[in-house]
């Protein structure tokens, strides 16, 4: 058989235990792909259709925590230059932590 029917079980993933499969997704591999995917998922005792949907849950779940990292790098880098632009007014708080960091160096608790 050259495709191989994808069609979501109850095993994909806790968070979406609940939904119901209603929907299918179809992919054309070479043969040889196919059962390398087959040994893989018996190795793990899940069918290829759990094994392959876990592997695509993580890969979704892995490049969204990827993009949210980077739309917090972009908002951390606003901040950071609107830090430098207009630098908030030097406060007690920011002067004892400058000597408490000052006086750790100096006696080589802190380093540089």
């Amino acid at each position: 058989m050259s495709a191989a029917t994808l069609k979501p079980q109850k095993t994909q993933t806790p968070k979406r235990e609940a939904e119901t499969a209603t929907e299918r997704l179809e992919v054309r591999l070479p043969r040889k792909d196919k059962l390398k995917i087959l040994r893989a998922a018996k190795s793990f005792g899940e069918s290829m259709t759990a094994f392959v949907m876990h592997a695509v849950w993580r890969e979704v779940e892995r490049r969204e925590q990827a993009q949210e990292m980077i739309r917090l790098s972009r908002r951390d880098q606003q901040a950071f230059v609107r830090a430098l632009l207009s630098p908030p007014e030097v406060n007690a708080g920011l002067l004892r932590a400058a000597r408490a960091y000052s006086e750790g160096v100096q006696s080589g608790r802190v380093g540089t």
